[in-house]
């Protein structure tokens, strides 16, 4: 086998192995996906992710669908692609339903709402996912 030979095989093995692994995650989410491969930082070696518009939008939609569970109920999420980057846009349950959406127990809820998933994007991320905003509201769920 030449030389070429060998590294085009090399290069199609690896293709291969990335879009397993992003298969992995569009159908399992991040946490899952790292616990099989060992943890993050193997699983985002492997993926070798630059931090284009298009893997920043791939990896906040596998987190908000498989890994906010935690979280408990998101009504709604709609990731905007900015000039560079996004905004994040989701809706939470009030906290408290017969209060209005200002009062301070369901203020507090978007908050940590936020917190949580900015804190998911850094961990999974690998600190590629930049420039975004996330914006957290209450709901009618």
């Amino acid at each position: 086998m030449s030389i070429k030979e060998s590294i085009r095989r090399i290069l199609r093995e690896e293709t291969l192995l990335k879009t397993n692994i992003k298969d992995m995650i569009s159908k399992h989410g991040f946490y899952i996906t790292s616990k099989m491969l060992g943890g993050v930082d193997i699983m985002n070696s492997i993926l070798n992710i630059k931090g284009s518009q298009e893997e920043m939008i791939f990896i906040v939609k596998a987190i908000m669908e498989h890994d906010v569970e935690v979280l408990g109920n998101v009504c709604n999420y709609q990731i905007v692609p900015t000039m560079y980057s996004f905004k994040l846009y989701v809706e939470i349950p009030k906290y408290y339903p017969n209060h209005s959406d200002d009062y301070y127990p369901n203020k507090q809820k978007t908050f940590e709402a936020r917190d949580y998933i900015s804190d998911l994007i850094k961990k999974f991320g690998n600190e590629k996912v930049r420039g975004y905003n996330i914006y957290v509201q209450v709901g009618n769920c």
